[in-house]
């Protein structure tokens, strides 16, 4: 008897596994990503060539998913029936309905729960057992399939198809050897920068505060044209008593056609919008469009201005540097020879990398300056090196705040 018990327990067992896998298979090509299992198949990864084919063929995936199922759980249900009349006798038929919560929870619940977490993998791993199943049962699974396309038409395919396309998945997509040849480089950055910008956070964009031009709220129309002459800025940003206290921003056009110029320019002026360091870039375009705006004051947790924002610096996020009037017509670097460059320290590191590919890491900081002075722990003065990799960096101007411009040299492959 308890050998008996031991063998049946074991069946029952085998029966509830075969069940889970199969209920669970039928959620994981559901939930896998479309585009990942497509890359991995293109790699010759023979488990994902199963699970695209049988995803191409919903109704036949569902039946064998369907019989699977239901010949474990009638299986798994004679086996302890017949086990409980011959031991226990009809009166404890009962005694069965203890199987049902198993199967509900070990069959059915947790391996959906664990299936549909890791989809991906799992659908992978379970398809070839699926797909021999299939054949095993051909008549059978044959004759579901047909009897779900009379009956259902398009609706267990519309299932498969739905799917959601994911910024990840794009993004694994364009790392893709074959993919990134078919394409021109720009347009894959450009790509590439589309699909982090709602990663973005609006610190990462702005223009600091020390790289403006402001004008105090207590000047003239008159003073403030003055010293505007020389600036080639549409939009003035306006403080009160300290710089980070920014408190409006004028328009240039305003300025000039303003009547009188003995009023104070904070006259003239519009309150700003202001936003948080760390909102999204995408949180910030939707919210210039509602408030049909082109530039925020950023803000940082203590109330004070750290630097502002336009639409155009967002649209550089996406389509590249677009020179103009915040640009002064430098260039952020100049190539001297074939293997040596010379940097701004302002130049931002997202650009360095997108364009040189040298991989340097954005640790806690956003420009090329931040990057010498977080690996020397201090601030770097003019004739400084810095060994990294196959890169020399070498100070080339500085001053005691900041360090103005780096020279950069690769290393000449022997």
């Amino acid at each position: 008897m308890t050998s008996e018990i031991i063998q049946i327990s074991l069946w029952s067992a085998l029966c509830l596994v075969l069940e889970a896998i199969f209920s669970g298979a039928e959620l994981a090509l559901v939930s896998c990503d479309k585009l990942r299992l497509t890359h991995r198949s293109a790699r010759g990864e023979r488990g994902a060539k199963i699970a695209l084919w049988l995803a191409r063929r919903p109704e036949w995936f569902f039946s064998t998913t369907l019989l699977g199922q239901n010949l474990f759980i009638v299986g798994n249900s004679v086996l302890v029936t017949f086990f409980i009349f011959k031991h226990f006798g009809y009166e404890y038929e009962f005694l069965g309905l203890g199987l049902a919560p198993l199967i509900l929870i070990f069959g059915e619940a947790v391996p959906k729960s664990i299936f549909q977490q890791r989809a991906d993998k799992l659908a992978t791993l379970v398809s070839p057992f699926i797909l021999v199943f299939s054949y095993l049962l051909y008549p059978i699974v044959w004759a579901l399939s047909k009897l779900t396309m009379l009956l259902l038409g398009g609706v267990k395919g519309t299932l498969l198809a739905g799917h959601q396309v994911t910024s990840e998945s794009l993004e694994l997509l364009l790392k893709d050897a074959e993919i990134s040849e078919a394409l021109s480089p720009d347009l894959k950055k450009t790509m590439m920068r589309t699909l982090s910008f709602p990663k973005r956070k609006v610190h990462e964009i702005m223009t600091p505060l020390v790289d403006l031009f402001s004008l105090r709220d207590t000047m003239s129309v008159k003073e403030s044209l003055h010293l505007a002459s020389g600036e080639n800025r549409s939009l003035i940003p306006i403080f009160q008593r300290r710089a980070h206290n920014v408190v409006g921003v004028v328009s240039v056009y305003d300025l000039l056609l303003a009547r009188k110029l003995t009023v104070p320019v904070s006259e003239l002026m519009q309150l700003p919008l202001y936003v948080s360091e760390l909102t999204s870039v995408r949180d910030l375009f939707l919210l210039l469009r509602k408030e049909r705006n082109n530039f925020a004051v950023v803000v940082d947790e203590f109330g004070g201005a750290v630097g502002v924002v336009t639409t155009e610096d967002i649209l550089e996020k996406v389509v590249g540097e677009i020179r103009d009037e915040y640009d002064h017509g430098k260039k952020n670097w100049n190539k001297v020879s074939p293997y040596r460059y010379v940097f701004r320290g302002r130049t931002r590191l997202d650009e360095i990398n997108e364009t040189f590919f040298w991989g340097l890491p954005k640790n806690r900081c956003e420009t090329l300056a931040g990057f010498m002075i977080d690996q020397f722990g201090r601030i770097p003065q003019k004739g400084d090196i810095l060994h990294y990799g196959q890169l020399t960096f070498m100070v080339k101007e500085a001053t005691p705040r900041s360090v103005d411009e780096i020279i950069i040299e690769i290393e000449e492959k022997t």
